[in-house]
């Protein structure tokens, strides 16, 4: 996992684009001192303006189980959606 970088690319209808990339970073606490690991996530946009930030072990559960649930919620609707009468 540590040299591994997962890129979605996006673009909106006015063709901005933006890329995110997800990966495996190494961060610290102190008192005591100790290595730990977080996902790092950069943010670029086409004029290649960057926004890093990372999310700790908690946030990324959060973040999981968010992404589930919308999972679950996009398949059910798309059950349940029927064509439009023209």
């Amino acid at each position: 996992m540590e040299n591994t970088i997962y890129r979605i690319n996006l673009e909106s209808s006015k063709n901005k684009r933006i890329d995110l990339e997800f990966y495996v970073c190494g961060t610290n606490e102190v008192d005591p001192y100790r290595k730990t690991k977080e996902l790092g996530i950069i943010i670029y946009d086409n004029k290649k303006l960057q926004l890093d930030a990372s999310l700790d072990e908690t946030e990324l559960d959060s973040l999981i189980e968010y992404l589930r649930d919308c999972k679950t919620h996009i398949i059910n609707f798309n059950k349940e959606s029927k064509p439009l009468e023209k």
